[in-house]
């Protein structure tokens, strides 16, 4: 079983808490705070995609799956940047059942949660900057819930890309025993002949949740010497 469990929204909120009032609130109430969702988290996913292109410079048709993609925001970054064949995987049971939801209910919720309404001021501005109506859903695209586990959910993952040259783990190792680390590594060098491996993986330090399985860049390496890992603070390569 992961150290860390991923498969409802409380799962989620418990890790992800970001304010999105950079330019300043008064002291009189509380900032507004989202978790996991597409305004609080596609500028991280931007950021991604861009380090990814600079690092590796990939044809723009390279065939790219991101495992523990959550609704798939960086697969959509990445498509952004003119990468045609990108595809998500999540077994999350809240991915796979709110990928097709509209975050709207609960972006107001959190406007309203610190006393501004969402159709006149501040609030109103707020809500603007964080949900498009251009966007109802989530997942911009289909998340599949495969888990590579065994030869049927690996044929079915080739078969989405109908090969795979590139497989990204997204920051999924540190929720995942050793292992399971290594499992999962071993996945996704089996889903098709010669795929680039990559992990992004946050790395151990001061202040991190205790429940996690926090390593350093090279620990990490030693659990799978022949994949290649990134530490997503310093963007590191190993």
């Amino acid at each position: 079983m992961p150290v860390v469990e991923f498969n409802t929204k409380a799962d989620f909120d418990s890790v992800y808490s970001i304010g999105m009032e950079p330019d300043g609130r008064p002291n009189t109430r509380p900032e507004v705070r989202l978790q996991y969702h597409r305004a609080s988290m596609f500028p991280y996913s931007q950021y991604r995609a861009q380090k990814l292109v600079e690092l590796f410079a990939w044809p723009t048709a390279t065939k790219i799956l991101i495992v523990g993609s959550g609704f798939g925001w960086t697969a959509e970054a990445l498509e952004t940047s003119g990468y045609t064949n990108v595809v998500g995987i999540d077994t999350s049971a809240w991915i796979q059942t709110s990928q097709d939801t509209s975050e709207e209910t609960e972006i107001n919720a959190a406007i309203t949660a610190v006393g501004l309404n969402v159709n006149t001021g501040r609030g109103s501005e707020l809500k603007g900057r964080m949900y498009s109506t251009g966007n109802r859903r989530r997942s911009s695209r289909a998340i599949a819930n495969e888990g590579m586990q065994n030869n049927g959910s690996q044929n079915r993952v080739r078969s989405l890309l109908n090969g795979v040259q590139v497989g990204i783990s997204e920051d999924v190792l540190p929720a995942l025993s050793d292992a399971e680390i290594v499992d999962l590594g071993l996945r996704i060098n089996l889903v098709d002949a010669g795929v680039q491996v990559i992990h992004l993986v946050t790395t151990g330090g001061t202040n991190q949740d205790p429940r996690f399985n926090w390593h350093t860049l090279a620990e990490y390496k030693l659990l799978i010497p022949s994949d290649t890992f990134i530490d997503l603070s310093t963007w590191e390569v190993l």
